[in-house]
């Protein structure tokens, strides 16, 4: 007569993580499933419902993909967002650099700028100098970091899709 697979064994858990799950000993699941001891009450309760679970008609296997189809397309149009903002970011900050070289090297070689002329030079350097904190490197760092993260993920669900 073949073995009857207990309820532990029928959803393929180890007596490790089956005892632990119960909160009970290794040596009482044991002894439980080889019908030496009985359960404590409070794992035989838990023990029936995983049993009424499997006794009911099993529901159907999800294999939607349409969940996974739409994230890895709310993935792409998250890459390619921020991909557009690291080119306006990179755009951004060269027009910086070179507003501050221009108004830096102006200020050196016209020895006769007017004082509204300097001012204006200036407050472009100023200017340009408080935009790279919005446009610098540790901004453009973490959108690359946001592309790379974005473009695992969306490679981890374009494998769970190829399967399918």
């Amino acid at each position: 007569m073949p073995k009857v697979p207990t309820t532990r064994e029928k959803i393929g858990v180890t007596q490790q993580v089956f005892a632990e799950f119960l909160n009970i000993s290794l040596s009482q699941l044991a002894m439980a499933e080889t019908n030496k001891r009985n359960y404590p009450v409070q794992a035989l309760h838990i023990v029936s419902q995983i049993d009424i679970c499997l006794l009911e008609p099993s529901a159907e296997i999800d294999t939607d993909t349409k969940p996974i189809e739409k994230r890895y397309k709310t993935c792409l149009l998250q890459i390619e967002t921020a991909q557009r903002k690291l080119e306006k970011l990179l755009h951004q900050y060269q027009q910086c650099c070179n507003a501050i070289t221009v108004a830096n090297n102006l200020h050196k070689s016209l020895p006769q700028a007017t004082p509204a002329q300097l001012q204006w030079l200036k407050i472009l350097a100023t200017d340009a100098q408080q935009e790279l904190n919005s446009c610098g490197k540790a901004q453009q760092q973490l959108l690359q970091v946001t592309i790379t993260t974005l473009e695992a993920e969306a490679a981890a669900l374009l494998s769970l899709l190829a399967p399918l």
